[in-house]
């Protein structure tokens, strides 16, 4: 049977480029020793890689509400917590909310930053290899709510 193939590209700080490969059997009721052995490479497969390097330019002067977000190896990430579950066929409730808890997709980063009149703000993020972030900001209201773009 075909394996699953998948490919992750990032490009870091320095021009430096990383990619990782991963071809597992697309049959996952196989417990074949093949399989737990592919899952046991997917479990470790998350490496550091050069930090996210964020230089915004053409923003107001003004407050801005930072918020970022990730998902990836252990971050958003209730893949990694099934199989160190031990990959059970069914799940118990409390295994289920343990998993929902998991992908909360809550932000890992929810600040107000100010931008002064050169417009520009930058910023790095650690990243790790399968590290998809979505970055988001908004100006911010007198309150310090988020107010109208």
């Amino acid at each position: 049977m075909p394996g699953r193939l998948s490919k992750v590209y990032y490009s870091g700080g320095n021009r430096q480029s990383s990619q990782v490969t991963s071809a597992c059997d697309s049959d996952h009721s196989s417990t074949s020793q093949s399989q737990q052995s592919c899952e046991r490479a997917e479990r470790g497969s998350s490496q550091p890689v050069p930090p996210l390097k964020l230089s915004l330019s053409h923003l107001k002067a003004n407050k801005y509400r930072l918020k970022v977000f990730r998902t990836g190896f252990r971050s958003n990430d209730a893949y990694s917590a099934y199989i160190d579950m031990g990959a059970p066929k069914s799940l118990t409730t409390g295994q289920l909310a343990q998993l929902n808890s998991m992908t909360r997709d809550l932000p890992e980063v929810d600040r107000v930053v100010r931008v002064g009149n050169s417009g520009f703000y930058n910023f790095s993020l650690p990243m790790h290899t399968n590290d998809i972030i979505l970055v988001t900001l908004g100006r911010v209201g007198k309150q310090g709510s988020p107010g109208a773009h």
